[in-house]
C-alpha cells in the first residue's frame, strides 16, 4: 500500500451495498410530497432552534461549528420549496 494512504478498518469501512428496500420511501402522489418537504421543514427550524441551547459550556471553536450548523439548518428551512 502507498505511504499516506489508509486502509480500512475493520467494521468501520462505509457499506457498499445500496439502500435496503425494505425502508424505501412509499411511492405517492403530490401531497404526499407536499407533506414530506412541510415536515422537513418544520425539522430544520426546530434543529436550528435547539442550537443556541447546545452552546452552553463548549470551547469557542465547538460554539462557532454549532452555530454554523444551526445556520445551515436556518437556510435549509428557507430554502425548501412550499411546493412542487
Amino acid at each position: 500500500m502507498p505511504a499516506g494512504s489508509a486502509a480500512p478498518s475493520g467494521g468501520s469501512a462505509a457499506p457498499s451495498a445500496g439502500p435496503s428496500t425494505g425502508s424505501a420511501a412509499p411511492s405517492a402522489g403530490p401531497s404526499a410530497g407536499k407533506v414530506s418537504l412541510s415536515r422537513l421543514r418544520e425539522l430544520e427550524r426546530e434543529a436550528a432552534a435547539e442550537r443556541p441551547r447546545q452552546l452552553d459550556g463548549v470551547s469557542p471553536g465547538v460554539a462557532q461549528l454549532i452555530a454554523s450548523i444551526g445556520a445551515c439548518e436556518a437556510a435549509h428551512a428557507i430554502a425548501l420549496p412550499r411546493s412542487l
